[in-house]
């Protein structure tokens, strides 16, 4: 056991030289759809370390990076009732780095890069992408566009890009100053402008998360689906859920028909509780 701020990390689940995994394989029957955010969402950065037990899950350059609440941890690790599927706007870089904690979830699927790409296991799905890219491509020049001016004002280094899906800006201090630069520039009828506190991220309308949603619901007879998330990119996505667990933030835009939770820190285990206390029987 080993201790990062006033987090305790157990390393056991992913210290390679002596960690038996146990995926579990029940989701692939399971037969409700279950969208979710990652990042402050099922995990966090150590950047926010919370006060529960905690079990680390990403590394970056030999670092601690992500962790997830033991919790949580256990709960997803054993659930039978869900089909999991992250959809995130991380890169295929930055969630392969979560391998093996989706290995071991049994999280077969996941949707990155907003929803733009489709992961099976580590193969993408071709025809995903190439229907994305027909999506994004009638506002590529705009999307183009926006990131010229961010690398004038920020230079080269600091654009990390996924054409024609994404790109994001890291702005640090300066994500103000991007924000204002670069949202009189974009229509916003095409594309989204967003940023936390340390990215500016801009993605065409046409590749939100809502959208993705419900590309991946069609396989499954547009199934209603649930969905968690805490930002303001999950907002579509939890629009277009039956059933949502939401940040308080983002609470008053979210629609009033279905079901909505109001999920406080630790997001993941409130959503974990919820789950607990309902059976399918209540929706």
């Amino acid at each position: 056991m080993t201790s990062t701020g006033s987090c305790t990390v157990d390393r056991h689940f992913y210290a390679k030289e002596n960690v038996v995994f146990m995926p579990n394989p029940l989701p692939a029957i399971a037969s409700e759809l279950f969208f979710t955010d990652l990042d402050s969402t099922m995990i966090f950065s150590h950047r926010h370390p919370h006060d529960a037990d905690c079990v680390w899950v990403e590394e970056l350059n030999g670092k601690q990076q992500s962790f997830m609440t033991r919790k949580s941890f256990r709960f997803f690790q054993m659930q039978n009732r869900f089909r999991i599927v992250p959809l995130t706007t991380r890169s295929f870089q930055q969630f392969s780095r979560l391998r093996c904690l989706t290995e071991t979830m049994g999280w077969q699927d996941a949707l990155i890069c907003n929803g733009a790409v489709r992961l099976c296991g580590e193969q993408e799905d071709l025809q995903w992408r190439s229907d994305s890219e027909n999506l994004a491509a009638p506002h590529l020049q705009q999307l183009l566009s926006l990131k010229r001016a961010a690398a004038n004002l920020c230079g080269t280094d600091a654009i990390v890009s996924a054409e024609p899906f994404l790109f994001y800006v890291k702005a640090a201090d300066r994500v103000a100053e991007v924000t204002d630069l670069l949202l009189p520039l974009a229509d916003p009828k095409q594309i989204i402008i967003f940023h936390d506190a340390r990215k500016v991220y801009c993605i065409p309308q046409t590749l939100s998360k809502g959208a993705a949603a419900m590309r991946y619901a069609k396989l499954f007879a547009d199934q209603p689906f649930w969905a968690a998330g805490d930002g303001e990119l999950d907002i579509p996505m939890l629009n277009a859920a039956s059933v949502r667990f939401c940040s308080p933030e983002i609470s008053s835009r979210i629609r009033s028909d279905g079901q909505t939770f109001v999920c406080h820190a630790p997001f993941s285990d409130t959503v974990c509780d919820l789950l607990d206390q309902m059976s399918p029987k209540e929706i």
